[in-house]
Order: structure tokens, then sequence, then C-alpha cells
């Protein structure tokens, strides 16, 4: 390894309190624990600051910096189209700003494709470190993040399988690093949670959560379908974490239409504490995503009920650590849910294989990749 360690800037794409910010922080609190405080810098200031306020690294926050979108998440509409191209004149005086002088820039998403490009241009001995967390689209927007990274990226990593093979850059080096979380951080704390203490969820129902973006594509409605059959059961309640109270359209309808068995919270950093609480998670996603709240779940005994979709599929192993249903197959998802309801049994098997998988899978010891990764891309610098 160089002595002394590589000087790193661990650039964020998004603001909020999402699975890349927390995965990110993962990776940084290891890393400057080992080496020393680094420099981690967001797009813009927002609630993602208050996860970060305990890191020794120094945080910086851009204010007009825009990720370029082309991932199957994101998705593509107009607006989306204009800030990606008005996005592009915030890039030189980003890299004047916030991107020169390191030996190694980490970037989070391939959305950040550009502030690469910058840097590879006029800093060529830096070395571009890509975390791909989002499968891109097969379109001309996919295509142009795809053009970038051939011209930018030293190394990539990605979050499972899928997205490594949707990348297509063949001629660029890289691995499959699954997303992970500290054990000794994901620890159950019953009784704490918000909905817990919510005096119309109380301490003895069985608690289902949505943890994830409210989105369409991440199955709220699927979420919200499966609640409705059940709403006749005083023993159960659903809970959605991630309301922003800025949905918009359909979604906005749904849940201001949802049962009384229907709780809504908003997104929070003290994910242990609230995700933990749970009994069981849905994840009806419906584009291919890799969940962090699943492994974070696992992790904290909590099992989990998934689409069969590539990227959340490699999360799970169906009849062990929670199942597997059909894609779209809402009827399923909530057969399988009774099932685990009506079996404690099969709830305290299924809870200890899930945690057995997050240690074995998703747990510290895949930082030890990303570390050796940052640290032979330095060595590499000419």
């Amino acid at each position: 390894m160089p002595s002394p360690s590589p000087k790193v800037l661990f650039f964020q794409h998004s603001n909020h309190n999402g699975g890349a910010p927390r995965s990110l922080k993962q990776i940084v609190t290891a890393y400057e624990a080992e080496f020393g405080p680094q420099t981690v810098l967001f797009i813009r200031p927002g609630a993602v600051l208050e996860t970060y306020k305990d890191v020794q690294s120094k945080v910086i926050c851009g204010k007009v910096l825009m990720p370029f979108h082309g991932s199957e998440v994101s998705g593509m509409t107009w607006k989306l189209a204009v800030r990606n191209i008005l996005g592009l004149l915030t890039v030189p005086g980003a890299y004047v700003k916030y991107l020169r002088g390191y030996d190694v820039v980490y970037l989070n998403s391939s959305a950040l494709c550009f502030y690469g490009l910058m840097v590879k241009t006029f800093s060529p001995r830096t070395r571009v470190i890509y975390h791909i967390r989002e499968p891109l689209l097969h379109n001309g927007w996919g295509a142009v993040i795809r053009a970038a990274l051939r011209r930018s990226a030293d190394y990539v990593m990605a979050i499972s399988k899928n997205e490594m093979t949707n990348l297509r850059v063949p001629d660029v080096p890289g691995e499959v690093v699954y997303n992970y979380v500290h054990s000794t951080d994901y620890q159950p704390q019953r009784g704490n949670s918000l909905h817990r203490r919510d005096p119309k969820v109380g301490a003895d129902k069985f608690v289902v959560g949505y943890f994830a973006r409210v989105d369409a594509k991440n199955g709220i409605q699927d979420f919200l379908e499966i609640a409705r059959r059940f709403e006749g059961d005083p023993t159960v309640a659903f809970c959605i974490y991630g309301h922003t109270g800025q949905e918009k359209g359909q979604v906005q309808q749904l849940i201001a239409a949802a049962g009384p068995n229907v709780h809504v919270y908003p997104m929070v950093s003290d994910v242990p504490v609230n995700l933990g609480d749970l009994d069981l998670l849905l994840v009806p996603f419906r584009a291919p995503h890799f969940s962090r709240s699943v492994i974070e779940a696992a992790m904290l005994g909590v099992p989990s009920i998934i689409y069969d979709i590539v990227s959340v599929n490699e999360t799970v192993k169906d009849g062990m650590t929670g199942f597997v249903v059909p894609l779209g197959d809402v009827a399923a998802m909530g057969d399988r849910m009774a099932q685990i309801m009506a079996d404690q049994a099969l709830q305290t098997r299924l809870s200890a294989a899930a945690h057995d998988f997050a240690l074995e899978s998703f747990s510290e010891h895949n930082y030890q990749q990303i570390r050796d990764a940052i640290h032979a891309q330095a060595s590499a610098r000419t």
C-alpha cells in the first residue's frame, strides 16, 4: 500500500437519506478509521448532512451541482432531460472549486460521470473510481453515461451482478462488491421506533414495513393493495418509511386514501432503530434496483418478501431468509405474508437465517475490497 495513504475525495450524488448515502457513510467511516479524515462532497445541502454529522472527514456541499440521470430507477422525463443538459454547465466550475488535488476521486454513482470525465481530462494522474448503484437505461441517455465511463473510469465497482452486466464497459476493470453494513451497528432495539411509540400502532401488533422512496417503481401501490387486504385484521399494521409529502399524482392520492392500518413516516437517519423494530419487510420493487433496506433488515433479523426481479433477487434466499414471489404477483406476496404471520416457528427460522446470510454476504468484510481498490488505484498513478 502507498505511504502516506492517498488523498481521497468521496463524491455523493444525492442529498437525501437514501440507501446510497448510507452505504457511502459506511465506507467513509471505515476508511477514515484506518487512514485518517478525507473529504466528502455532496451535490447540495440536505437532510443527508444529519447522517454525516459524526464523521471525521471534511464534509462540503456544492450549491448548483446536478447529477446526470440515465438509470432504470430514475427513468427519463422531459424535466430530467432538461436538468441533465443544464447540469453540464456546472461541471467546469465544480472541477475548479471541488475536484482538484486528489489522488483518488471516488464517485458514488454513474450519475456523476461528467464530473469524473472532467477530472480525467484535466487531472489525468488522478484515479477515478465509480461505484455503480443502478442499472442504466438501454437508450441514448444510458449510452451517453456508458461512453463517459469508458473515457473516465479507471475502475468500477457494481453493487450487484446485474449492475455489472448492465454496465457493458468490458474494457474498464472492475468487480462486484455488494453493499454492506457494519454488524455492530445493526442490533435490534425493540420498542424505540417511531411506529412502536405511535399509539395507533403500539407494541403488540405484527408490523409490516415499506422502507424506500415512495414511488410507483418501488411498488407503493402493491404495498397499499396488500394493506387493504388485511384491513380487517386488528393484529397487523403497515408502516411506510420514506414519505416526503412531495409525492404527486396517483401515489399521493393512494397514500391519502390509505386505510386506518397504514401509518406513514418520513425517511429516517436512525435506520437500525426503526427498521429493526419491524416483523417483516415487503419490497415490491418493479424496477431492477439493489435494495439496501433488505440487507439492513437481514442484519437486524427481519425477513423480507421481494419480487423476483434482477438485483433485488440477489439479496434473499427464497424460503430460507425470506420469500421471492413472481414479479407483480401481489396476491402471492400477501399469501406469503399471511404464512409468516401464522407460523411463529417460521418467523424465528427466517429471522435467524437472514441474519446469518447478511453476516456472510453483506457485512463489513466487503469494505476490504473497496479499501484495496482505492489503494491499488492510488499505486497505479503515473
